[in-house]
């Protein structure tokens, strides 16, 4: 089967398309059945949001878009894809799990971004499949950013075997913090990011998809977590990975520390009553 591609003219409303999630009925993978090439690509795109971005995760003021920004720059093309009607897994469900983000330099807000996202293929796991979304963002013709984010859906077969753990790194703590967050931030974040998923924004909205209560978005924790590395990560070219273990739920607490570890900065957040682990990662330094 050829690759199926979206071609935009400008970012899609995430509006729209959230909706479009919401209320589409995707039957998943069957068995047997491969994930098909799926590509969005949009150019020239301005971004906006970058004061506000940069408040409400903990960044200094700049023109500089934080390392994780253009995920989120990104973020509608991911969900247009997610939601395309030849798609077969419904988005809503899908756990972000993972993701690796390489960034060759730093990126100003007045450049123009070329974005393109593609995801082709699964593969099993215990409780379903995984995917990889794959996104590059160009600049004159140079790929300057590129990510993958690994998902994973229950609407496909999984294999049942467990699998050992990777172990959760362990630095001595150079730096230690206690992140407290607000009932409202998942609205707060959600408005500027684009994301307005109901398992952000209130606990009703949230209890209709299994949870408690609602939940930061990950990717909140993941800038923030950057945000207290600040000069650890440097300007020159860099890699990041962070592995998403436990919701963090709101309002809430959590403890983020991070230090040097085998030639890396690896760090973590766990929840300070429990002593279980939200999310863990490291940032190297390339070249």
């Amino acid at each position: 089967m050829s690759a199926i591609r979206i071609e935009f003219e400008a970012p899609p409303s995430t509006g729209s398309l959230m909706l479009r999630a919401a209320l589409s009925r995707k039957p998943g993978l069957k068995e047997g059945e491969d994930l098909p090439r799926f590509e969005a690509v949009v150019n020239d795109v301005r971004v906006d949001q970058l004061a506000a971005y940069q408040s409400i995760c903990g960044f200094p003021e700049s023109d500089v878009l934080p390392l994780t920004m253009p995920q989120i720059v990104a973020a509608p093309l991911h969900l247009a894809v997610l939601t395309h009607p030849e798609f077969p897994m419904p988005a809503m469900g899908m756990v972000h799990v993972s993701s690796r983000i390489v960034q060759q330099r730093p990126i100003h807000g007045d450049e123009s971004l070329d974005i393109f996202v593609w995801v082709e293929g699964q593969r099993q796991a215990r409780k379903g499949c995984e995917a990889d979304m794959i996104t590059e963002i160009r600049i004159d013709g140079d790929v300057v950013w590129e990510s993958v984010t690994t998902v994973l859906s229950t609407a496909a077969k999984g294999h049942g075997k467990k699998s050992e753990p990777d172990p959760i790194p362990e630095p001595v703590p150079t730096r230690s913090v206690v992140w407290s967050m607000a009932t409202d931030l998942g609205r707060r974040y959600g408005t500027i990011a684009g994301d307005r998923n109901p398992i952000h924004l209130w606990p009703i909205t949230a209890k209709l998809f299994g949870f408690k209560r609602h939940i930061i978005h990950g990717m909140w924790l993941l800038a923030r977590a950057i945000a207290e590395l600040d000069t650890d990560v440097g300007d020159g070219p860099v890699q990041v990975d962070v592995a998403f273990k436990r919701p963090v739920f709101l309002p809430g607490t959590a403890t983020f520390s991070a230090g040097d570890q085998d030639g890396s900065i690896a760090f973590r957040l766990d929840n300070p009553e429990k002593g279980k682990t939200h999310l863990y990662g490291q940032v190297k330094r390339l070249g």
